[in-house]
């Protein structure tokens, strides 16, 4: 394959990589003079010709993907038995032989890779084409990190060949979804479940289900639980692993309704981490700063202080003092209480002491409430509203529901918003105001079935709803493009941004008729007989010839073929013969080198070939022929021992 033109225009360089599928080299463009890959078909898939059909037209489907984040196809063609793909060339390597380097990759590395994956997702499920092979080794990654998701709509091809091929399929298993294991309709929701596998890979080194052969492992996507990945690396927070286990969920309903949700949760994990991280530094940053200052606990006030009690008994006594005495007996009633005038310094005194006191108490309380402890608020967001209640309590800290929304993507009774934000340093007690989820605003899905694809499409937009995948199938009743089967049902309530799957009619499964032979048959006979037939007038020509004039002289299709109902015939029938013979006199010499030849005349005209001279001659001799022709034209050969000598046209 080195050295080799394919299509006479991209020169094969170098073998740069392989897998079940196809062996890939790099190779030069030599009509726009750039590099490019080149994707050559392994010889057990080029002879399949179903194969090969379903892989051109899915590759050339894909071809129609733009995205920074998808590699681009920018050819698809056949060289002989070579059939290829000519994509853009990546200068890097791919995820799987990083996360065969590293094996438990940066959680941080992990939400950005996996972003851009589903950014790559969103783009073609917007234009109806599923990868449906999902992996780590179909994931590409450039010198600075850029992620490009590469083998768009092969896979699609490879499904007839799959239960063949069963080499190519062990690597592919390990990230199969549910329904792909156990062969069920395949949507865009597939790629996410795979997407699920890459992801949980890369926090934990390790695929979810291992089996000695594909049908084991398939099996364990259709029936056994996954093992949460925090179990392997508690690194993970509580955010991530719910993201990658709604991902993973076997009931395709129950994971994310599209790639444009999960990539709203990446985005909330990436923020949540950068956050986290931030804080982390923030905290290094506060510890170093406390390092160089005075503790705050040095001159603090006493917690406690003395204070004077003072019993009902007792009678206090100051110079100049006031002394009241009550009446306590019946003997004292009326007699009049003493009362002597306290000096004004002496009022003066208590005011000061009281100000003193006051102030004395205010500052302790001050500090006290200066000391209360500095606590760091969790991320509740995406939390029950009870399991946030427990968070913030564990750290001390009251929460309050103060506002109820409607939400796409967050359930009902789980936090859609927090205040304070998750990270932000509060003292214990504060309250943390909470938005909680109402769920989605529900939509109704309308009734499809009996509409044409396009009216459906405009029935669900218009309610915020969106088609899903569309699965076409013959039915006996049902004209084409008509909706037969949706999914979910109509009425059902759904949230805003749902997909409906739906199949659709395309009609009547045609019947084959075999074309029967209609030469020599009058074209008004033959015409009422492809109607008998259901089978349509294709062109109908005229030519001169010897055979009466109608009469059907050549068929396409030809006799004996094969076809649907409905097919086009076209006919050719007779214009009958040209009128009139002409004469042409012609004289021949034999060339003088020649010794004894046979000399052999033929005519081509309306009439057919036929031979008008045939005799031996020797060289130098001379022969005049009145040759007879009919038609518009006639071609004029002469043969000596078999060999053209001379050829002409007449009229010349």
């Amino acid at each position: 394959m080195i050295g080799k033109k394919l299509g006479g225009r991209y020169e094969v360089l170098e073998a740069i990589g392989g897998g079940g599928m196809a062996l890939v080299y790099r190779a030069q463009d030599l009509l726009l003079n750039r590099s490019v890959a080149v994707k050559v078909l392994r010889p057990q898939f080029a002879s399949d010709e179903d194969f090969v059909r379903r892989f051109k037209r899915e590759a050339q489907a894909a071809a129609s993907l733009s995205h920074p984040h998808i590699v681009s196809i920018y050819d698809v063609g056949d060289d002989g038995d070579t059939y290829y793909i000519v994509m853009e060339l990546i200068e890097g390597r791919t995820l799987k032989d990083r996360i065969v380097r590293e094996r438990v990759m940066p959680v941080a590395d992990v939400l950005d890779i996996a972003y851009q994956i589903c950014d790559a997702l969103e783009h073609a499920h917007q234009n109806r084409i599923v990868h449906r092979d999902i992996k780590p080794h179909n994931i590409l990654l450039t010198a600075n990190g850029r992620v490009k998701v590469t083998d768009f709509g092969i896979a699609r091809a490879m499904t007839g060949a799959t239960l063949t091929y069963t080499g190519t399929v062990m690597g592919s298993v390990h990230y199969f979804s549910p329904e792909q294991a156990r062969g069920g309709v395949i949507g865009t929701k597939s790629d996410l479940y795979s997407l699920g596998i890459v992801m949980y890979e890369m926090l934990t080194g390790t695929v979810p289900f291992q089996g000695e052969s594909a049908v084991t492992v398939a099996l364990k996507h259709m029936q056994e639980e996954i093992l949460p990945p925090r179990t392997l690396n508690p690194d993970i927070s509580i955010a991530v692993e719910r993201l990658v286990m709604r991902a993973l969920e076997k009931n395709p309903l129950e994971r994310y309704e599209s790639a444009a949700v999960m990539i709203s949760d990446l985005n909330r994990c990436r923020e949540q981490l950068r956050a986290k991280e931030h804080g982390r530094q923030g905290d290094e940053d506060e510890q170093k700063r406390q390092s160089i200052l005075p503790s705050r606990r040095e001159g603090r006030l006493p917690e406690r202080r003395a204070r004077a009690q003072v019993n009902d008994d007792t009678v206090v006594r100051a110079p100049n003092s006031v002394v009241v005495r009550a009446p306590n007996s019946v003997e004292d009633e009326g007699e009049e209480a003493v009362v002597r005038r306290r000096p004004i310094w002496a009022i003066y005194l208590i005011v000061f002491l009281v100000l003193i006191t006051a102030a004395g108490v205010g500052t302790h309380m001050f500090i006290e409430w200066l000391h209360v402890p500095t606590v760091e608020v969790p991320f509740v967001i995406g939390s029950s509203y009870l399991e946030a209640q427990n968070m913030l309590r564990a750290e001390g800290l009251v929460a309050e529901q103060v506002a109820q929304q409607f939400h796409e993507t967050i359930p009902a009774n789980h936090i859609i918003d927090q205040h304070p934000s998750a990270q932000a340093l509060v003292k214990e007690g504060r309250t943390v105001k909470l938005v909680v989820s109402q769920g989605q605003d529900s939509i109704v899905i309308p009734d499809l079935v009996g509409y044409s694809q396009r009216d459906g499409d405009v029935m669900l937009r218009q309610l915020g709803l969106a088609l899903g995948d569309i699965e076409y199938d013959h039915h006996a009743e049902i004209p084409a493009d008509e909706i037969m089967i949706q999914n979910p049902r109509a009425n059902t309530r759904v949230g805003k941004g749902t997909t409906v799957d739906v199949v659709v009619s395309l009609g009547p499964e045609a019947r084959m008729v075999t074309v029967p032979n209609f030469s020599g048959q009058m074209l008004d006979s033959v015409r009422q007989r492809l109607l008998g037939l259901h089978l349509e007038e294709g062109e109908i020509e005229g030519e001169h010839s010897d055979q009466p004039e109608d009469e059907v002289i050549g068929q396409y299709p030809e006799a004996g073929t094969e076809v649907e109902e409905g097919t086009a015939v076209d006919l050719i029938y007779s214009r009958g013969p040209y009128a009139g013979e002409k004469i042409e006199t012609m004289e021949f010499v034999i060339p003088s080198n020649h010794g004894s030849v046979l000399m052999q005349v033929w005519v081509l005209d309306s009439r057919g070939t036929r031979e008008v001279y045939r005799d031996t001659q020797r060289g130098g001799d001379r022969i005049t022929l009145d040759i007879a022709w009919f038609g518009y034209q006639a071609l004029i050969r002469v043969y000596l021992d078999g060999s053209l000598q001379y050829e002409t046209v007449l009229p010349s």
